[in-house]
């Protein structure tokens, strides 16, 4: 038990930072804030580096500082590996899409004009991870939105068969 004393020191000592980082990581994960880790994380990431440097001569508020940067880097990762796993599902799902229109034109000869003419993809809601199709007289549109950042989306060319990113 001894080897953990360490650890709940921390965990005691530095409660609030650690709840309110909790909080904020929360916040940040959800899709489309993922952003705001950035905005919140660099400016207490400078004041950490600046206040560490101005306590080089005190190693209980210099550790203090170096504690408040390690949660904020462990609450970043945590945030990116959540946005990176979220923008794999979404990829993953609108390859299926991807695959299941060529089916269909494969069979029909050409798209459909909604994804719900597809038995496999009819729905009632809408399609998970904000995915958007439309089969117009231009050409076949199909559209889903990023999950880390708001008003950017992956659109498919279906001339060059390939995602490009749209961002805002």
């Amino acid at each position: 038990m001894k080897q953990y004393a360490p650890l709940s020191r921390l965990v005691h000592r530095y409660s609030w930072l650690i709840i309110t980082w909790t909080v904020i990581t929360l916040i940040c994960s959800a899709e489309h804030a993922g952003f705001m880790i950035y905005v919140l994380a660099v400016p207490c990431l400078l004041y950490a580096a600046i206040r560490y440097l101005c306590n080089l001569r005190s190693p209980e508020k210099r550790d203090k500082y170096l504690h408040f940067t390690c949660i904020i880097l462990l609450s970043s990762s945590f945030v990116a590996g959540v946005h990176i796993w979220r923008h794999h599902q979404a990829r993953t799902y609108a390859d299926h899409i991807v695959a299941k229109l060529f089916e269909y034109q494969a069979t029909h000869g050409n798209l459909p004009a909604k994804l719900d003419d597809i038995p496999e993809l009819a729905s009632d809601g809408k399609h998970p991870h904000m995915l958007f199709y439309s089969n117009d007289k231009e050409a076949p549109f199909l559209l889903y939105a990023a999950t880390f950042v708001p008003f950017e989306a992956w659109h498919y060319d279906f001339k060059e068969k390939l995602w490009i990113y749209d961002y805002d």
